[in-house]
């Protein structure tokens, strides 16, 4: 009897300590936390990010992502990641947020916009007009009908162009 007693206890004590139970509850806890940041990070009378709640809110969705890979809801919160990572002026963990999606979640409904944003981020922020023609020219290659292939195939053409060139190169074109 006292052998059956302590076989019961033990199997519920595994069923409580279960993993699915508490990974779900930390789940759920981490969307929860995600929720309430991004509630509040964003100043609507200053239209304006609250930086230190940016921050928290980068680390949140990190956390998600790492916590939970196989998420369809971790790309989601990865390429918000990148935009507030942007708005704050962190490029490198935006581009490199966009890098890690189109890497590790090829289905991922948003995945021509992060092929497309990373040659944007490359040139607009980093210089780099090498890197952005070819990230141009990778979406160019995958998505040449996407509505924003066009745009690219311009930023192509402009690559190293000084404003002054770009303005007369418009001005010629509208005539």
């Amino acid at each position: 009897m006292y052998a059956c007693f302590l076989l019961i206890l033990y199997a519920l004590e595994f069923i409580s300590c279960s993993p699915k139970q508490s990974t779900l509850t930390d789940k759920e806890d981490q969307i929860a936390v995600i929720d309430s940041l991004q509630k509040r990070m964003v100043d609507e009378r200053a239209q304006s990010l609250n930086k230190e709640l940016a921050l928290q809110g980068i680390a949140a969705y990190k956390k998600y992502a790492q916590s939970f890979p196989e998420d369809t809801l971790s790309a989601e919160y990865l390429f918000r990641l990148s935009d507030i990572a942007r708005g704050i002026g962190d490029y490198s963990t935006a581009l490199s947020s966009l890098q890690n999606i189109t890497s590790q979640y090829p289905d991922f409904g948003k995945i021509p916009e992060c092929y497309f944003l990373q040659g944007y981020y490359c040139q607009e922020f980093f210089h780099d007009t090498m890197s952005a023609r070819v990230h141009y020219q990778n979406f160019l290659f995958k998505y040449p009908n996407h509505p924003l292939a066009n745009d690219a195939k311009t930023l192509i053409k402009l690559l190293g162009k000084t404003d002054d060139e770009i303005v007369k190169r418009f001005r010629l074109e509208s005539k």
